[in-house]
């Protein structure tokens, strides 16, 4: 049986949904300062893709970012590379949504294996904290560590 969707197609998609849903919540927009870093993951560049969150601790959006090729990110909350709202957030970094392939179609589904450790997948288990200040520019190197 032939797939009717691509992975590239269905993550694209799902980072789609998620934006949408980004834009769409909330009741107004709050000050933001552009955000970028690069996320590593036990000192080298993290390149598997998937999402990064910034959760503000106070009042205002999520801001998100997909994870380039070269283990970059620039976080979006109300527009395109608009950054996040000022102030402390926790961070989040989800690994990319997988999908079955021609060879497993039919077959029990396994959960996906993720190289980002599990504890940086949660609001409430990740230790990640970064301050988005007002009126600068923001870097912020996401440090994973599999140990």
């Amino acid at each position: 049986m032939k797939r009717l969707f691509t992975k590239n197609q269905i993550w694209r998609a799902t980072c789609a949904i998620l934006m949408a849903a980004v834009v769409g919540c909330g009741s107004g927009s709050l000050d933001t300062s552009p955000v970028r870093g690069t996320v590593t993951l036990d000192g080298a560049p993290y390149t598997a893709g998937g999402t990064v969150v910034f959760e503000p601790q106070t009042a205002g959006k999520m801001a998100t970012a997909e994870i380039q090729a070269d283990g970059s990110y620039e976080l979006s909350t109300y527009a395109a590379n608009d950054g996040a709202v000022v102030g402390e957030h926790k961070v989040v970094v989800r690994a990319p949504v997988m999908a079955t392939d021609e060879a497993t179609e039919g077959m029990p589904m396994k959960a996906p294996v993720s190289a980002i450790p599990k504890k940086y997948g949660s609001s409430a288990s990740s230790e990640l904290v970064f301050n988005v200040e007002p009126g600068k520019e923001n870097t912020f190197p996401i440090e994973m560590s599999s140990r």
